[in-house]
C-alpha cells in the first residue's frame, strides 16, 4: 500500500484483493490482468511506476 498515491490506497486494496479472490477460484487470466493494469497504474504513486511495471511484466509472463 505504500506505493499507493494518498487518497487511493482503499481503490488499491480493492484492486488486489480482487486479484488475489480471482486467483484463489481460478479465474484470474491474461485477459483480466491486461484489464486491470490501467487500473492499478492509475493508483501507483509516479516514482514507484517503474517498479510496479516491472513487477507486474515478471507475473504476466507465468500467465
Amino acid at each position: 500500500m505504500e506505493r499507493a498515491q494518498e487518497g487511493r490506497k482503499e481503490e488499491a486494496k480493492a484492486l488486489l484483493e480482487e486479484g488475489f479472490a480471482r486467483q484463489a477460484a481460478g479465474t484470474f487470466d491474461k485477459e483480466y490482468f491486461q484489464e486491470t493494469a490501467s487500473r492499478l497504474f492509475a493508483v501507483v504513486k509516479s516514482e514507484s511506476a517503474a517498479e510496479v511495471q516491472e513487477a507486474m511484466e515478471h507475473f504476466a509472463l507465468s500467465l
